[in-house]
This record gives structure tokens, sequence and C-alpha cells, in this order.
């Protein structure tokens, strides 16, 4: 398993643990999706990665305005388009 596959799993792991909190993180969710979605590019699965980083930005943009920006950044970068 390579470094990408290894942060995927990692990163699902996270995510998972977040949402079963009670009242969930926002901030630590959006932070991984995020994560998530730049390990999915990495491995050319483009369209779960896109569906991740549209679920941050949705998560994060009222939030934290650093952690938004980085977010948008990788929207731009990737070429995702946010709904």
């Amino acid at each position: 398993m390579g470094k990408a596959e290894k942060a995927v799993a990692a990163y699902r792991k996270a995510l998972s643990a977040k949402r079963h909190k009670h009242g969930g993180d926002y901030k630590g969710i959006a932070i991984d999706l995020n994560n998530l979605a730049v390990a999915l590019f990495a491995l050319k699965k483009d369209k779960e990665a896109a569906n991740y980083l549209q679920q941050a930005y949705k998560k994060i943009d009222s939030v934290d305005t650093a952690q938004a920006n980085i977010i948008k950044k990788n929207i731009e970068n990737y070429k995702v388009s946010v709904k």
C-alpha cells in the first residue's frame, strides 16, 4: 500500500469517528474531507475526490475563513465545480 492509499484509509477512519460524534466537528470534518480529496486526486480517483471537496466547502464556508480559502484554492486547482 502506497502513501496515498494509506492517507486515504487514515482520513476515512478519522472522518468516520468525527461524523459519529454528537454534534459533529465541522472544522475537523472539513479539513479531513479536504485532505481525503487531495489524496484521492493523487490516486486519480477524480470523481470521488471532487465529491469530497464539494462536501468540505459546504461544511467550512461560513465557519473558518482560513481553511475555507485553502479548500477554495484546491477547488480551483483541481477544477471542481461547487454546486
